[in-house]
């Protein structure tokens, strides 16, 4: 099921879509262009916030290792490990409709809903600087809120790239949500 919404901005310098020169350099050379059009215009998915249960990680798990395996067989350099990396592989599999199976069901959360909420593009200005706040929801408190319900985000990912705001608004007025430990 694909998301009706892509990113925190229509703003293609403040929004992540798969159509960006980083994919487009992993992806095109070991898949074609043809395959990469399908979803040049979609959302970059973050492939460090997969969830599941235990038979759809496993499933999407086999998916992933497989096609690695697979491109590291391959005569083209392009397609083998380093180079392909599990961002770029990910999305390329999801779009071309390789997670699919029919016992298994994947979806995209709109941005700004679901369990996790990924910020890291969002805290980034146009000028590709981290501190952006003026896309990011918060609560009273300053907790980072999900946009679409209106709850606190049970994960938030990639907050680092907050910058100051979010150690004073949020991390260092709650510490008992953030240990080093």
């Amino acid at each position: 099921e694909l998301s009706p919404y892509s990113a925190p901005t229509e703003d293609t310098r403040r929004s992540f879509v798969a159509g960006n020169p980083r994919n487009q350099v992993h992806v095109v050379p070991c898949y074609g262009k043809s395959t990469y059009d399908i979803y040049a215009e979609r959302p970059v998915l973050c492939s460090g916030t997969v969830l599941g249960n235990r038979a759809g990680m496993n499933h999407f798990l086999t998916v992933l290792v497989s096609e690695f395996k697979a491109n590291n067989q391959k005569s083209n350099l392009r397609c083998k490990s380093p180079h392909t990396t599990d961002q770029w592989t990910m999305n390329w599999l999801y779009y071309n409709g390789k997670f699919s199976h029919r016992d298994v069901h994947t979806r995209v959360y709109p941005w700004g809903a679901g369990p996790i909420l990924t910020i890291g593009k969002a805290c980034m200005t146009e000028k590709r600087k981290q501190g952006a706040k003026d896309l990011i929801t918060q609560d009273e408190e300053g907790f980072i809120m999900n946009i679409y319900d209106r709850i606190r985000s049970p994960v938030v990912h990639q907050h680092d790239r907050c910058g100051q705001w979010i150690l004073d608004d949020v991390l260092l007025k709650h510490p008992e949500i953030y240990s080093r430990d």
